[in-house]
């Protein structure tokens, strides 16, 4: 990461949280008298941010985390009465308050999400319950449509595929696992306890949940939760960041934290392998940090440094992953006597990357899935690399009417393979 700017709010505010929706940045902060603490952002070039619109929420009212999807900002705020403000956006340079909630018997709100026709916002603990589902598919009507009563403060949520994961405020059981594809009869699935103290917030990626918690002492605060079975939560991995997690995102084979470490209040961690992640990089903020965002183009993240407000990190350009894979489509010769003769592409392979290829073959387009990919001498332990090479199948393949190829690279980071052509002679 590269740190490529810092925007200055000039309201001598702390920034809470941040969401980012295509190309454009939605930051909400503490109230400060004189001055608006909803802001809309330009971000189409993460290297030079611009203001398109802002609002003040309300005397007193502190912006605290915020979600946005279509054309609404929905705002958690510590207003007792309006714990939920839906902003029209659709209009980046003039947003308006739409219209308030009261959440009935809470505290304020801890975490926000949107997804579909539902808001999830979890609460402070309270005498009631801490985990509330409304139905937005009329943005300016939102209603609950299911509650949950979680016993402690909710302070962070994501969900997918109508699960929902939640960071719990509680020493114990502080992942709470919910089924909330209906949202009237909300059933728990699981609870773990990810670690000794309390979860602070949480992400979701290809089958895993991201975690991070209050500083425990000897054990890890970043930790890495297989929920591949969601009614049992594993823990593959984590790392010990002798501080408080704050906030957590993830995107392509890193996490992204905000800590209260000083000196170190934005960290990055190499996910890619999940029983081992790797702290790669910590940042200076200032202060501490708050929210955060990731996407293809930066990492946004907001602290309680009051004179800058945002600051932006960008990825080094160009950057290729490390590894990676094409598999083709399944290609039909038409014939159950078919011999593949020889193997043939062109393209460059730069110093310090490798590109090669393997095959498999199989009688039928449905028996390709479970065929072996091999290289020339008809095993798996070699592969392709030079031009017009003859092709061995495999002695076990089903048959050889059917074939396949797939290309395997790796980059040095700055310099990547390229492959343009292919082509596979033979006989029918």
């Amino acid at each position: 990461q590269e740190q490529s700017q810092i925007f200055e709010s000039n309201q001598n505010a702390d920034a809470n949280d941040i969401d980012v929706v295509g190309d454009t940045a939605y930051m909400v902060t503490d109230w400060q008298g004189g001055f608006d603490n909803f802001r809309v952002l330009d971000v189409t070039d993460p290297t030079n941010v611009t203001e398109l619109g802002s609002l003040s929420l309300e005397s007193s009212v502190n912006g605290i985390v915020v979600a946005v999807q279509g054309n609404y900002a929905y705002v958690g705020t510590n207003k007792s009465d309006k714990e939920l403000i839906v902003i029209d956006v659709s209009d980046s340079g003039n947003p308006f308050v739409a219209i308030t909630y009261n959440v009935p018997h809470s505290e304020e709100p801890e975490s926000i999400w949107v997804s579909g026709n539902y808001v999830y916002l979890g609460m402070e603990k309270n005498s009631d319950q801490e985990f509330y589902i409304f139905d937005v598919q009329t943005p300016t009507n939102p209603t609950i449509v299911g509650q949950y009563e979680i016993g402690d403060d909710v302070a962070g949520i994501t969900v997918n595929n109508n699960i929902a994961y939640l960071a719990i405020d509680h020493p114990t059981n502080t992942l709470r696992v919910l089924d909330v594809s209906n949202p009237s009869s909300i059933q728990l699935l699981a609870t773990h306890t990810v670690t000794s103290e309390e979860g602070e917030d949480v992400a979701y990626m290809d089958g895993k949940i991201y975690f991070v918690s209050e500083e425990t002492g000897s054990g890890d605060e970043f930790i890495i939760v297989d929920v591949s079975t969601p009614s049992n939560p594993t823990v593959p991995g984590g790392v010990d960041l002798d501080t408080e997690g704050r906030a957590v995102d993830v995107f392509d084979t890193y996490a992204f934290l905000t800590t209260a470490e000083n000196n170190k209040e934005f960290q990055i961690i190499d996910i890619s392998s999940p029983n081992n992640p790797q702290l790669v990089e910590t940042f200076d903020l200032g202060s501490r940090g708050n929210g955060l965002k990731a996407n293809a183009n930066a990492v946004y993240v907001t602290s309680d440094n009051n004179s800058s407000a945002l600051y932006i990190f960008t990825y080094p350009v160009p950057v290729y992953f490390g590894s990676g894979n094409y598999t083709s489509q399944e290609i039909d010769s038409g014939s159950s006597t078919t011999k593949w003769l020889t193997f043939n592409w062109e393209g460059t392979v730069p110093t310090g990357t490798s590109l090669n290829f393997q095959i498999r073959t199989a009688d039928t387009e449905g028996n390709l899935a479970s065929a072996i990919w091999v290289g020339p001498d008809g095993t798996n332990g070699t592969s392709y690399t030079a031009n017009q090479t003859i092709i061995t199948t495999s002695p076990d393949a089903s048959g050889t009417r059917w074939i396949q190829y797939r290309v395997n690279m790796t980059s040095d980071g700055d310099n990547t393979p390229e492959v343009t052509d292919i082509r596979i002679q033979y006989r029918p």
